[in-house]
């Protein structure tokens, strides 16, 4: 998880650190205070015969908050877990999922299969938008304003499945078929 993320978590109360309690955070607190104290000092120290000034407080209070900050990321920071080197890299899940879409309609496919009305309303009222969308782009007419014409470009198996009542589900062979013809349009 991302540095960012932690520390949004933590301040929308969503992340709980058991063993920080307020005097622990104090003398952190403390600790970091002293540590720009010393460290101002030795700064002070360099510019005074480069004869610079720079108000002391001032110094001391953006060391004390760069250092804070630090120990922040330092202890908020998540460990990362060990590096399994024996495994094959080719073999490894990937961290993200570039294929959800695809097993978002797996899975509508899948709840559709033998529902004729819910198989209309899920997936063959999105593959009518889809053609239609693809007919205006690229053939330069609407399915619902020139069915004649749809007809003809789509072909009678695509045009009377996008059109008429779905009685049954078609199979994964149909479906296939009406997908690739989709492709081609």
């Amino acid at each position: 998880m991302r540095m960012r993320t932690r520390i949004a978590r933590l301040l929308a109360g969503g992340l709980t650190f058991t063993g920080y309690t307020p005097a622990w955070l104090a003398g952190q607190a403390g600790v970091a205070g002293g540590l720009a104290l010393v460290i101002s000092t030795v700064i002070a120290a360099v510019l005074l015969p480069a004869q610079l000034y720079l108000e002391f407080w001032q110094m001391w209070l953006l060391i004390t908050a760069g250092l804070l900050m630090l120990w922040t990321a330092w202890t908020l920071r998540e460990p990362q877990p060990p590096l399994d080197l024996s495994a094959d890299p080719s073999q490894s899940e990937p961290t993200h999922r570039p294929y959800a879409q695809v097993d978002r309609w797996e899975r509508r496919l899948s709840v559709t299969s033998g529902d004729p009305e819910w198989y209309t309303r899920v997936v063959r009222d999105r593959m009518t938008e889809l053609v239609a969308e693809r007919l205006r782009q690229r053939h330069g007419f609407r399915l619902a304003t020139d069915p004649q014409r749809a007809r003809a470009v789509l072909g009678e198996e695509l045009f009377g499945f996008l059109t008429e009542p779905v009685t049954t589900t078609p199979d994964p062979a149909r479906l296939d078929r009406l997908l690739t013809r989709i492709e081609e349009i």
